[in-house]
């Protein structure tokens, strides 16, 4: 059922080593991808990357009036930003936990509070959050040694021109991490994806039990994958609901809590009716911004799912069901991943159908032994004997029956048909020949009635019938 898949390459991303180096010394990665608008002109990747909502910018600053050329700054630079000021520790920390801010500009020396302080607790609270420094007292001995400590980056207060460049520089340097962060993350996944599929390629070799086999798949897919939770559904045959027939994860009482139909209702709108409705994958990067989620998204939310993918169970034309895979973050399932479930899908899919295949021919082999039963004891109470004339082989075939109703066996004969003209009384031999002749022209059937002549020379009389079957050719 297993299909040969080539394995992801290793990939190896490598963060620029820019920490560490004054604002001066410090150039553009060569690793930063420049966006374009639709005319063709690029675009700074900071500016590009925010340029569809403000900048969530937090400065510790107790100068309204140093507070408000900051800002000024940085709307020459041309950002797009909201900025809250704050002046104390107590306020600097409320904020870190409430507003969780995307930039950080901070005086180093504030009455009853320190800048170095205010890092430390940055770098606890919001550790990717550019911090950058923006004092008039600050040395350039102090300056560097803050970078040594974590800072971003730094700005004198006497040359307050550069921020906005050193703003955007380190929203490029944030960026491009962040993309370095999310390309590695995504490497591990396809690999911990592929070892998943692999075992649950195993599993179909040597799992017939359907049950079984949907169990352990959605085990693997949560334990070897990770997924925060996982569930395969299969169209109930005569309605339209979907029924969940496995399930794996810490929140697996979610499917307890909702309804899922493949219709045309609201309960059929949703991903997974969707998916088996149309036979077409659907994605959910953000489920709390999916509006077709909304009769479910409360009990999702409320079990941390944040991003979801339904593959439909294909196999020809028919659709059995779907697998569900939830993550508990937003843009959690990349291209290559989503290909290696649409594949999973498809192989479950062909195991099942395989398996129902199998068990339709053992329920047939089972009804046939049960009615050879049957036969067998009708005929033995009825001493009914059962013949078959091959007339292409030119070979008779006798049961057992057939044996005792002409007084021989098998041992003591060299076969069924020289037992029949052996045993056939001389004086009915032509007639039996002739009816079964013209039973073969005239296809009626076979209807006679002749006697037997037993070795022991006792005389019985046979009534024999049979039907003509030609083959289709």
């Amino acid at each position: 059922m297993g299909r040969p898949r080539s394995r992801a390459p290793a990939v190896s991303w490598i963060a620029p080593a820019l920490a560490g180096k004054p604002a001066e010394e410090r150039q553009a990665t060569p690793t930063e991808v420049l966006l374009q608008d639709k005319s063709g002109s690029s675009k700074s990747p900071a500016r590009a990357y925010y340029m569809n909502k403000p900048l969530r910018i937090l400065i510790l600053e107790d100068q309204p009036a140093d507070a408000e050329l900051v800002t000024c700054e940085l709307r020459k630079a041309g950002l797009e930003f909201v900025a809250k000021t704050v002046a104390t520790e107590n306020e600097f920390l409320a904020e870190l936990r409430n507003s969780a801010p995307e930039l950080i500009l901070a005086d180093y020396s504030l009455p009853g509070y320190h800048g170095l302080s205010a890092l430390a607790a940055a770098q606890k609270q919001c550790p990717e959050t550019p911090f950058i420094f923006v004092s008039g007292t600050l040395g350039e001995e102090k300056a560097i040694e803050t970078l040594h400590l974590g800072a971003t980056d730094y700005v004198f207060k006497q040359r307050l021109a550069q921020l906005g460049r050193v703003v955007q520089r380190a929203l490029r340097e944030r960026e491009t991490i962040r993309m370095v962060r999310q390309a590695e993350q995504s490497v591990r996944e396809l690999n911990l994806m592929l070892r998943a599929t692999g075992a649950i390629n195993a599993l179909i070799v040597r799992e017939r039990d359907p049950q079984r086999l949907l169990a352990e798949a959605c085990h693997i897919l949560v334990e070897t994958r990770g997924y925060r939770f996982a569930w395969i559904g299969q169209v109930e045959p005569g309605s339209k609901r979907v029924v969940p027939m496995a399930r794996a994860g810490k929140d697996a009482d979610y499917l307890d809590a909702v309804t899922i139909t493949w219709d045309e209702t609201p309960t059929g709108q949703g991903p997974i009716g969707t998916a088996i409705r149309t036979g077409q994958p659907v994605v959910s990067q953000d489920m709390a911004s999916e509006p077709r989620f909304a009769p479910w998204k409360a009990a999702a939310m409320a079990r941390g799912f944040a991003s979801m993918a339904m593959m439909p169970m294909i196999h020809g034309s028919r659709v059995l069901g779907a697998v569900a895979v939830y993550s508990g973050r937003t843009g959690a399932f990349h291209e290559e991943e989503l290909e290696l479930l649409k594949e999973l899908a498809a192989d479950l899919a062909l195991a099942l159908q395989s398996i129902e295949h199998e068990q339709e021919r053992k329920r047939a082999e089972e009804h046939l032994r049960q009615v050879s039963n049957r036969l067998l004891l009708a005929t033995e109470a009825a001493g009914i004997g059962i013949w078959d004339l091959d007339l292409l082989q030119d070979k008779l075939v006798w049961d057992d029956a057939m044996y005792r109703l002409y007084g021989t066996s098998p041992e003591q004969s060299t076969g069924a048909y020289e037992a029949w003209r052996a045993g056939v009384h001389p004086k009915d031999q032509a007639r039996a020949n002739e009816d079964l002749q013209m039973a073969l022209r005239s296809q009626n059937g076979f209807h006679t009635e002749f006697r037997v002549l037993w070795p022991d020379k006792s005389v019985h009389y046979i009534k024999a019938n049979g039907l003509v079957q030609r083959d289709a050719s």
